[in-house]
């Protein structure tokens, strides 16, 4: 993986991307000097389904006031910023790209979500945090860019408490035939780790994981 993070990282570079977020934005009538976390759920959350599809994920989570949660894969933090301002829970996000993590931090900032989130840079495969230290995990449209399914599984359960949850919305593969790139999440070939349902499940299974739910 260690060769393969760098291309990964950098596929997801966009120059000036917060600049670029905040004047469109503003041409369309936003205070961007007074931003609220709502004010950016068109923009912020870039998995299908977009702010609809986290309301969906979380609603089956049972979170608790309180709880903490880790978004591995956090973007610009769209999806930590909903569930910290609708679930009132504290949210850690981890992303490989370190300027969408200055972006997420930036943003939380700007619409006062900063005391709820947080973003650190690093791999979800060898994540920089204490063992048991997460109530609930997630990830939403990541896996695809992760060649160890059993890796992330793993490293899921090591930072989750005993009995944590650990939600994964992903793009998986259901059928077989060749992936024509370039793709939202790969330039070619060399960075797309799509796997099918089973995969998931098997690396669930090896890493402790009981599946209890899955659409």
């Amino acid at each position: 993986m260690a060769t393969v993070e760098p291309g990964i990282a950098r596929h997801y570079e966009i120059s000036g991307l917060e600049e670029r977020i905040l004047a469109a934005l503003a041409d369309t009538g936003v205070d961007v000097a007074h931003l609220r976390a709502g004010d950016l759920e068109a923009v912020d959350e870039f998995h299908i389904g977009g702010v609809a599809a986290t309301r969906d994920l979380i609603s089956q989570l049972g979170l608790k006031p309180g709880a903490r949660l880790l978004d591995i894969g956090s973007g610009i933090g769209g999806p930590a910023r909903f569930v910290a301002n609708n679930a009132g829970v504290d949210v850690t996000g981890i992303d490989l790209t370190q300027s969408y993590v200055d972006i997420a931090t930036s943003l939380s900032r700007r619409t006062g979500m900063a005391d709820k989130t947080r973003f650190v840079q690093g791999s979800a495969l060898d994540m920089p945090f204490a063992d048991a230290g997460f109530d609930v995990a997630m990830i939403l449209h990541v896996g695809m860019n992760l060649p160890d399914k059993a890796k992330l599984m793993s490293e899921a359960a090591r930072v989750l408490k005993p009995g944590g949850v650990f939600a994964v919305y992903d793009v998986m593969r259901l059928k077989d035939g060749a992936l024509t790139f370039p793709l939202p999440w790969a330039s070619n070939e060399t960075l797309s780790f799509v796997a099918t349902p089973g995969d998931y499940r098997s690396a669930a299974a090896a890493a402790g994981f009981s599946v209890t739910a899955e659409r």
